[in-house]
């Protein structure tokens, strides 16, 4: 399964987490002191390298889970299933998950129409739910758009066109047999919200950045910038970053618990528990695993 693939490297090794989070917690920084300098040039291509680079990321987790789907959709056919309706069994089993993506998008587009409107509070609901949804790509492409009409059509298409995609994605099911919501967050979700943290709310008009290359925020925003740049960035970035590892802990202890009842349970080769944990036998992934049970 795609999401149970981005975790297992991390939940093999807790602190290639670590080090991620806190990479990714720098990179969502540099756009806000980019901005100090009003290099806008710099923050706008720092941006899209990010938005690049995730969905580099998103392919590359996707396509083992694509070649997997493929052949499920293979022995369907050979039982008799025809692989229409296979697909529309799985679009149908995720459709809560495209609701919460055009739940998402809904939300980011009231970003566009008038961004200086949000309370911290709308923010901060835009930001769990983006963390929450399983397709982030969309929504990186989304913010840097310059306009409100052009990132409300991107929502109506991704909308449309998400129910097609969600056909590869694990079923809730399967979601909840890996061990709930949160190991349902995937490397690139932290990511990209980590990516937020810095520029979603330090000015929330950062959608005009890539109309205007090359020239200072007074000249884009026509008034002084320090005025912007006096946001709290204490007094927003710290709670939400002190939410964020709250969330961590929780799953950490999550799967901790899950670990310790499937090995007290048994596990499938008798040793940490962890793939009773996580719902799934991981033998083809870590190879002690594999030599100690002989599963592949």
């Amino acid at each position: 399964m795609l999401l149970r693939d981005a975790w297992l490297v991390y939940v093999a090794r807790p602190s290639r987490l670590v080090l991620s989070f806190a990479l990714a917690c720098f990179f969502g920084a540099v756009p806000g002191l980019l901005y100090d300098t009003a290099d806008l040039t710099a923050i706008s291509q720092w941006i899209w390298v990010m938005s690049l680079a995730a969905g580099f990321f998103a392919i590359t987790a996707t396509l083992p889970h694509i070649r997997r789907e493929s052949s499920i959709v293979a022995r369907e056919a050979e039982s008799g299933t025809s692989q229409l309706a296979y697909a529309l069994a799985k679009i149908v089993s995720v459709a809560p998950l495209v609701a919460l993506q055009a739940a998402v998008m809904a939300a980011s587009s009231m970003v566009y129409a008038d961004p200086a409107s949000l309370t911290l509070g709308e923010v901060t609901l835009i930001c769990w739910l983006v963390m929450l949804q399983a397709t982030a790509v969309g929504n990186i492409i989304a913010f840097t758009m310059p306009d409100a009409s052009g990132a409300q059509l991107l929502a109506v298409l991704i909308a449309l066109i998400n129910p097609l995609v969600a056909g590869l994605l694990p079923t809730l099911r399967e979601l909840e047999e890996m061990g709930g919501g949160f190991v349902a967050v995937s490397r690139l979700s932290w990511s990209y919200y980590a990516l937020s943290l810095g520029w979603c709310w330090e000015t929330r008009d950062f959608y005009l950045l890539s109309s205007f290359p090359g020239q200072s925020a007074e000249d884009v925003f026509g008034h002084d910038c320090q005025a912007v740049r006096a946001s709290p960035w204490g007094a927003v970035i710290g709670p939400q970053l002190a939410v964020t590892f709250v969330a961590f802990a929780v799953f950490v202890l999550l799967v901790a618990r899950r670990t310790k009842r499937g090995a007290a349970e048994g596990g499938v080769c008798g040793c940490c528990g962890l793939c009773q944990a996580l719902g799934g036998c991981f033998a083809g992934v870590w190879g002690r695993c594999r030599a100690a049970c002989g599963r592949t």
